[in-house]
């Protein structure tokens, strides 16, 4: 209430990977731990994408189907690819593709800024969200990715 609402840029590094025991939230798509890579770095998810025959990307895993699947090449995990790198000036903050919606919330908050939108669920990745269209709330709003100014992807020769 009261604050400044951002657009905000996301890093989002594209790409195609999957293992045992890694399942998506509702547990019904197993991943072949194998395959599955979470990725620290853009120097590493670089290396990962030059390496792999294919590559699947997946956010905090809150999928229906088996979409993000694959049994070649590498499952590309954003978990750990949740950090903010840089906020407020432009009116944009800007942030890699892994971070939760309730982790740029609150970081947005204790700076008196907001988005004009926010996700249903506050686990849901930014990269994730915006990657297929996900709704927020508030029937005059566009969907998450409208909040966008500009993304940047990692292509398949890196």
């Amino acid at each position: 209430m009261g604050g400044k609402a951002l657009h905000f840029v996301v890093f989002l590094w594209l790409a195609c990977l999957c293992a045992s025991q890694v399942k998506n939230w509702a547990g019904n798509i197993e991943y072949d731990e194998a395959l599955f890579s979470e990725p620290e770095s853009l120097d590493e998810v670089i290396a990962l994408v030059k390496d792999s025959e294919r590559v699947s990307v997946v956010g905090t895993r809150h999928s229906f189907n088996n979409v993000s699947q694959t049994v070649k090449g590498a499952i590309l995990s954003t978990k750990k690819l949740n950090k903010i790198l840089s906020c407020c000036e432009e009116m944009a903050v800007t942030v890699q593709p892994g971070i939760t919606y309730a982790e740029l919330g609150s970081y947005l908050h204790q700076r008196g800024y907001a988005l004009p939108n926010y996700a249903s669920l506050p686990h849901l990745s930014v990269g994730g969200a915006i990657a297929t269209a996900t709704h927020g709330s508030g029937a005059k709003l566009g969907n998450l990715a409208t909040s966008v100014r500009s993304v940047e992807m990692v292509a398949a020769n890196g």
